[in-house]
């Protein structure tokens, strides 16, 4: 066994001149994905296994999440779109086609902040919407002042189907599918985390509402609280505290085991890695990299249906 010394943890760069990345996406190969939020470089970006080789595969406005399929088609959660009708909203990206808006709203409701996204066990597409738009939240005022409405989608590529199954959620972030099959999603504002065990068909059977994981002594900026997350084969999150400057290792109940620090005061998301490297590989929004910590063991299964 494998003994961890978690107090001399560091992570490294692996990735430098990203522009405000987030939500990275292992490939086979050992490269990566990962998207730009910074305006001069908005869209999809891959890393090469080398970590030195950038490609942006597409230009899009304000992307905050990707995740691919079994086809190699790149499914983008867009926050804010490049103008002109193109608003915020799911997107897709076949390879070498074209950009595809293919949902701005559920029940008539319009989708204000696509956040994060991933693929269930049950093929479906799963996301996250913020609750306002990013527009709005300009200003100084307490982020709990502000009337949230984070939500918690469910897409079938299938059929076209959306289905909403939660709402009122104070910044509704990342989201992930535990090794226990639950999934797990982030709420910023209050630094909870909601896990969601789900029907064979994608309705919610339970709903648990797990305690703050945000670090009462930390750092306290404006903006704070857990961002991305990572299931790892360990049964343990791992998630990205913005605004903390570490990563949290939570178990499936919230109880927060360890706090890792990492190189950067805005961790945004973290993902394991596939094939030769199933390290934990972070975005940091500033400076803008990729880091890559090993905490001993790699990530549960991610789907690609």
């Amino acid at each position: 066994m494998t003994i961890i010394d978690f107090n001399s943890m560091k992570d490294t760069v692996f990735a430098p001149g990203l522009h405000e990345p987030e939500t990275p996406v292992a490939l086979q190969d050992g490269g990566w994905l990962v998207v730009e939020m910074g305006a001069d470089a908005g869209g999809v970006t891959r890393v090469g296994a080398d970590g030195t080789t950038l490609e942006r595969l597409v230009r899009t406005g304000r992307p905050n999440g990707v995740a691919i399929d079994g086809s190699g088609t790149l499914w983008i959660a867009e926050s804010i779109g490049l103008g002109d009708g193109d608003g915020p909203g799911i997107k897709r990206l076949a390879p070498g086609g074209e950009l595809e808006a293919v949902l701005d709203r559920c029940d008539g409701a319009p989708i204000l902040w696509p956040n994060d996204l991933a693929f269930g066990p049950d093929g479906a597409l799963y996301f996250t919407d913020t609750g306002l738009t990013p527009p709005q939240l300009a200003g100084d005022a307490p982020l709990d002042s502000y009337p949230w409405d984070g939500r918690v989608f469910r897409y079938e590529p299938a059929t076209g189907a959306v289905s909403r199954l939660d709402s009122g959620l104070m910044a509704a972030n990342g989201l992930v599918f535990g090794l226990d099959g639950a999934l797990y999603v982030t709420e910023s504002v209050t630094g909870h985390i909601y896990r969601y065990s789900l029907t064979a068909d994608g309705a919610v059977a339970e709903r648990t509402h797990l305690p703050s994981i945000t670090d009462p002594d930390g750092p306290q900026p404006r903006v704070i609280g857990p961002d991305g997350l990572a299931a790892g084969d360990d049964g343990l999150l791992y998630v990205a505290l913005y605004g903390q400057a570490h990563i949290a290792v939570v178990d499936a109940d919230g109880a927060v085991l360890r706090r890792i620090p990492v190189s950067g005061a805005a961790p945004s998301n973290c993902a394991f890695g596939l094939g030769p490297d199933p390290r934990l590989h972070i975005t940091i929004v500033e400076p803008g990299a990729l880091t890559v910590l090993d905490v001993g063991c790699g990530g549960a299964p991610v789907h690609h249906p």
